[in-house]
């Protein structure tokens, strides 16, 4: 497996955020579905500048003061939190914490050797209300190709980077589970720290996911599931349905424009986690910064 190199940019990777804002977001909105009821522009209207909430709060807050904080990450959690400003504060807290109890998750990825194993997708259509959908393969999973930790590496190194798009940190997205060909080989690979890592994230970000569809479950899925479950919130346990291998509730909430086939869709367009590759790169180097520094404790 080969190991890639930071990426160099003339900028020290601290405020870039001219730079990443001209990467095109490749996304369609397709015109079926309910509407969002909150634009960005006006979620926008209403949160503090950054330079404004840097100042005022971040300089004199007692943790968030020792650290360096990218702009992008200031104004991203700002739009997350709708303009709260105890909120936004205590996050980037519980964020540096997170990076500090699960460092070694916090390492960038060989984003190229996982995108090709077609693991974790994400839809380059955008619905009508805003959100993503993004698809996880389990059945294509090899764990001596792929371990879960890459896995976990390879989402938190993409949440951060799709942290760019606006559009997607106001209205988030919905996952599709595929658990096809799970085997019960598989499930010991999930790992207490993983698992503590996950209720930490959730418990931070996890209303960024508004629905989460399993289908093609089998009984190793219910083992699975209900090893999880214990470090799983109950806001997020709600949002999760199950479908087996009938696909008739997923097209009631979805047109079959925007599932591909393999789910009674007609979708066979490309997936950001690949077209995306250029914007992740850019962003590895303040990506990587912001890890690096959160993860010194002061």
């Amino acid at each position: 497996m080969k190991t890639e190199q930071p990426l160099a940019l003339e900028s020290s990777g601290i405020n870039i955020i001219d730079d990443v804002n001209d990467i095109e977001s490749v996304k369609k909105v397709v015109d079926s579905g309910p509407e969002s009821l909150e634009s960005l522009e006006s979620i926008e209207s209403t949160i503090c500048p950054v330079d404004e909430f840097r100042n005022e709060f971040i300089k004199s807050h007692k943790m968030l003061s020792k650290y360096e904080h990218d702009d992008i990450f200031l104004e991203r959690m700002l739009l997350f939190f709708r303009g709260d400003i105890n909120k936004t504060l205590k996050a980037l807290c519980d964020y540096i914490n997170i990076v500090q109890n699960h460092a070694n998750f916090f390492i960038w990825p060989d984003m190229e050797h996982i995108m090709e194993q077609d693991v974790v997708l994400v839809s380059n259509l955008r619905l009508p209300d805003g959100r993503a959908i993004g698809y996880g393969k389990v059945g294509n999973w090899l764990p001596d190709k792929l371990t879960l930790v890459d896995i976990a590496r390879f989402a938190l190194a993409t949440s951060d980077a799709e942290m760019i798009d606006k559009e997607l940190v106001v209205h988030g997205f919905d996952l599709i589970i595929d658990v096809k060909g799970l085997s019960w080989w598989q499930i010991p690979h999930l790992t207490i720290g993983m698992l503590r890592l996950l209720h930490d994230y959730h418990k931070l970000f996890g209303h960024i996911v508004h629905e989460v569809h399993v289908v093609n479950e089998s009984y190793w899925l219910n083992i699975a599931y209900n090893i999880v479950k214990p470090f799983l919130l109950e806001e997020f346990r709600k949002k999760i349905h199950f479908h087996g291998n009938g696909f008739t509730k997923l097209h009631e909430r979805y047109s079959t424009s925007v599932l591909p086939p393999e789910y009674g869709g007609t979708y066979t367009g490309e997936y950001s986690t690949k077209v995306n590759a250029e914007r992740h790169a850019k962003l590895r180097h303040i990506t990587e910064n912001r890890w690096n520094a959160y993860k010194q404790k002061k």
